[in-house]
């Protein structure tokens, strides 16, 4: 526009300057009509820019959100890397973190018998160290990580257990579900009895997988840890937010109380954000400290069959987990979940899920690195047996982000458990 401006303003001046020089040939009004067409046409051609850049059609700053396409992308990806080597060669020292990573992504293209069998695979890998260091010794535990093979952190290997639980779930198999979810905690509280178990998305899930047991006392143990612990960090559950969780029952959790309430056939889980980095902190560089990329999307407004439900209730944050290492308020000792654990002996952890104790991972900078920043939860009831469900991701004000709303058109079935995943995306390809 500046430029049209100059080059009108330029042809100006060099018509004024030969217009004095043949002043004597010509015509005084033919001079001053040739001035004012001058002046007109700029002003015309000023106007007529102007009146189309505002006529111009605005453009949606972002492209509308493809859920299938970016499924379908995600399945060739996992086609694509099932053929990798690595995968099974446990010599390999990223053999931990390429399951982890492949296992996610199936996890998020719906691809359920890979997800749990790479998931598999890093259990059965910690379950033979395990029993190899309590042969020859806690000592040898204590090694850095940068020269040995990756095995993550403790939150990394509590979410291991915490996924192929939720496999099992997705496949209605309560009880393998739930003795995964055991183990997710006790991975989360083993890393040192300084620590302990405070991850308030475990014990829900926990206490779910009770549900389909109709185990209602250690159901409701599980959710009364579940509510205590997001009071404890500062989110206490609202009376909405309850709701949203499927919690029918009354603000004290009793075993009576749920074996009377109307449980949720429906669990909707939301993940958003980006998985924790690590970055050298300390005064010295000798430790590291977790961050993330921000996300756009900070929560999930949930909508079924044209019927609006609510926000999901966010029950972990993974890069407070990782920061604390599993540090809680109160700091209840593994010991207490093990106790926790014999005392509901229907779901027995895996033995991996109490190895954390002495493993050194300072010198690894490797991370699980798919895994979301924001797990988010909506449990509801429906007789429907298709589904509609209409998810509009909010940024940090409660607004919500344009053109990156989801549908999801599902079938279920209403005498049963139902768990639907689903993730944002910060991109719309």
């Amino acid at each position: 526009m500046i430029a049209k401006f100059r080059q009108r303003e330029y042809a100006s001046a060099q018509g004024l300057a030969l217009a004095k020089t043949s002043l004597g040939k010509i015509n005084l009004s033919c001079f001053c009509f040739f001035v004012v067409a001058m002046v007109t046409a700029l002003i015309v051609g000023c106007a007529t820019t102007s009146q189309t850049t505002a006529q111009a059609p605005q453009q949606p700053d972002l492209e509308p959100y493809q859920l299938e396409r970016r499924i379908v992308r995600l399945k060739e990806m996992v086609r694509e890397k099932e053929r990798s080597a690595g995968l099974q060669d446990s010599s390999n020292k990223d053999y931990i973190l390429e399951n982890m990573l492949l296992a996610k992504t199936a996890f998020d293209a719906h691809e359920w018998p890979t997800a749990k069998k790479c998931l598999k695979r890093v259990i059965d890998f910690y379950d033979v160290y395990t029993e190899q260091q309590k042969k020859a010794g806690s000592a040898s535990l204590a090694e850095k990580e940068i020269h040995r093979f990756f095995r993550g952190e403790p939150f990394e290997r509590s979410f291991v257990f915490f996924y192929y639980g939720l496999v099992h779930l997705i496949e209605s198999d309560a009880q393998e579900g739930g003795r995964s979810f055991y183990s997710a905690i006790a991975a989360d509280a083993a890393f040192s009895e300084a620590f302990s178990h405070d991850n308030a998305l475990f014990y829900y899930f926990l206490g779910v997988a009770y549900l389909e047991k109709d185990d209602f006392g250690n159901a409701s143990g599980a959710f009364q840890n579940c509510e205590r612990l997001m009071r404890e960090q500062g989110n206490p559950l609202t009376s909405s937010q309850r709701k949203a969780l499927g919690f029918s029952w009354d603000e004290v959790v009793t075993p009576d109380a749920i074996q009377n309430a109307h449980k949720p056939n429906v669990i909707l889980l939301v993940e958003l954000g980006y998985s924790p980095n690590k970055a050298v902190g300390g005064t010295q560089n000798q430790h590291w400290r977790y961050y993330s990329l921000p996300s756009r999307a900070k929560s999930a407004r949930i909508k079924v069959n044209d019927h609006e439900l609510g926000e999901a209730v966010g029950l972990c944050d993974t890069v407070f987990q990782a920061s604390t290492s599993g540090r809680a308020s109160d700091k209840v000792a593994l010991q207490e979940v093990k106790a926790f654990a014999k005392s509901a002996a229907i779901f027995i952890p895996y033995g991996g899920g109490f190895v954390s104790t002495l493993w050194e991972v300072e010198g690894d900078k490797r991370t699980w690195a798919n895994l979301p920043q924001y797990l988010q939860v909506y449990g509801f009831s429906s007789d429907n047996q298709n589904l509609e469900i209409e998810i509009e991701f909010l940024d940090g004000q409660g607004n919500p982000l344009r053109n990156l709303s989801q549908s999801i058109q599902t079938q279920i079935d209403p005498k049963r458990l139902n768990v639907i995943t689903t993730k944002f995306y910060e991109t719309r390809q």
